[in-house]
């Protein structure tokens, strides 16, 4: 008996999206039945940075229109974007879970003023759903829960309308 789960693409988590790997992988996976989940942590966009560097964070410049890390980040979700466009023209429906854990403190979008996180979920959202027009993708926010969480997981709720999927990351306290 072939019981599918849900296949968890890595490629997206941090740098650039292996399409051609991806696409078809994922679109197999889904014709099999099972969900196709996609976590991103985008890069840091002020210094081009992996996802966990936490330099130079200035959240007022990454809202700005023509700062480097507002074009930079915008050049991010064009990225983001072609693959679950990719995704969408296979005919799936992609989960998707950006900017995740957000009550944790491993990358730089993490356990940053609330009113912070929540402009940068839904401007993810505006520009990804409507910019873009990815109708195929049903919204994860997730967040810790556990001997990890330094805030309860609804603190950086960005809101039932950006949102399709609430979810808890649970880690055993010896990680």
């Amino acid at each position: 008996i072939h019981a599918p789960g849900m296949e968890h693409v890595r490629d997206m988590v941090n740098g650039p999206i292996n399409h051609p790997v991806i696409t078809p992988y994922s679109t197999n996976y889904w014709n099999a039945g099972g969900l196709v989940h996609v976590q991103w942590n985008p890069d840091n966009p002020w210094n081009g940075g992996f996802s966990g560097n936490t330099n130079n964070i200035d959240f007022p410049a990454l809202f700005t229109p023509g700062s480097p890390a507002h074009t930079n980040y915008l050049a991010m979700l064009d990225e983001v974007a072609l693959g679950l466009r990719q995704l969408g023209d296979a005919g799936l429906t992609v989960l998707f879970r950006p900017l995740c854990e957000c009550n944790s403190t491993q990358n730089w979008f993490q356990r940053r003023a609330r009113d912070d996180y929540i402009r940068l979920f839904r401007w993810t959202f505006d520009y990804l759903a409507k910019t873009q027009g990815l109708n195929h993708v049903l919204w994860v926010y997730d967040a810790l829960d556990g001997p990890h969480a330094q805030v309860p997981v609804t603190y950086y709720y960005p809101g039932d309308e950006v949102v399709d999927v609430f979810g808890v990351n649970l880690y055993d306290d010896d990680w």
